[in-house]
């Protein structure tokens, strides 16, 4: 029997907080996650799959590439990543393939390649960037009236010098806004209030060659929440990823989990998240939204 399930009174949220031993926790589909239509397959990238726009309202994906785009020449595996990205409308649930890039662009693609990753979002919602090799961005835009492809050499003001890249895992101790994820002996997990010795979410390896890791960890729009993705297991070896919400507000319970299958979280605003996971009982992944209030 669980540790969990000796605690019947103290609840699921409770039984994560003060036991932190529960290695079972339900599906995600039990904590209210409900899929994107569509995204079934969903490409997982470089570990960033999608990429949400700055006022929500749209998110971009890949589909995966067919095996002869992969043993392909470069130029084709690029071009077949950027046919294979859909724009998907959050509010009205519909999607939009990329405009073909023209043949007069093939020189520039080939020049300074493509990282293939979720692009990143200009600051006006309208006009993506994708990164290269060399630094460069291919830019595609105005999304709203007939977008068409550019290269821009520099990073246009705002842009969020870390779109699109992969997180590191968490090693030691670390900030992260008004939150300080630790890890105890570089085994456990805890999340502490950073103004306080408050600890607000604790989670502690499973026997003793095991270890709990820390993959990513986003701060909340406002600044309160906090999204935390994590495994146990030992070295490289890691088990199902979960995922959890950690609060500050006085409103929330200190620790709210997401489900197991979690691999990776990100806010659409305050109250909504979006996940890359999979279904127990399921080979695809997709991607997943959550309300919280």
């Amino acid at each position: 029997m669980s540790n969990c399930a000796c605690l019947p009174r103290l609840g699921l949220v409770a039984c994560l907080l003060l036991t932190a031993g529960c290695g079972n926790d339900p599906d995600l589909l039990a904590f209210g996650a409900r899929e994107l239509p569509g995204t079934v397959d969903a490409d997982y990238l470089t570990a960033r799959p999608f990429s949400v726009s700055p006022d929500a309202s749209m998110l971009v994906f890949a589909t995966p590439l067919v095996p002869e785009q992969h043993d392909g020449e470069v130029l084709e595996f690029d071009r077949g990543r950027l046919e294979s990205f859909r724009i998907l409308d959050l509010e009205t649930g519909s999607k939009t393939a990329f405009p073909t890039l023209p043949p007069t662009h093939s020189e520039m693609l080939e020049r300074y390649g493509l990282l293939h990753e979720a692009p990143c979002w200009n600051a006006d919602s309208h006009t993506l960037l994708f990164r290269t090799r060399s630094r460069s961005y291919l830019k595609l835009g105005p999304l709203h009236a007939d977008p068409t492809w550019s290269l821009v050499r520099e990073a246009p003001a705002g842009l969020d010098p870390e779109c699109g890249k992969r997180s590191a895992p968490f090693i030691g101790s670390r900030a992260v806004g008004r939150f300080r994820v630790e890890r105890p002996d570089g085994k456990a997990l805890r999340v502490r209030h950073a103004e306080s010795s408050q600890v607000l979410f604790e989670v502690r390896p499973e026997g003793a060659n095991t270890q709990v890791t820390v993959s990513d960890a986003r701060l909340s729009p406002g600044g309160d929440r906090l999204a935390i993705v994590y495994s146990r297991g030992l070295g490289s070896f890691t088990g199902k990823a979960h995922a959890a919400v950690v609060s500050t507000r006085a409103d929330d319970a200190p620790a709210r989990p997401l489900g197991s299958g979690v691999l990776i979280v990100d806010w659409l605003d305050q109250r909504r998240l979006v996940g890359y996971a999979r279904p127990d009982g399921r080979r695809e992944y997709a991607l997943f939204t959550w309300m919280l209030d």
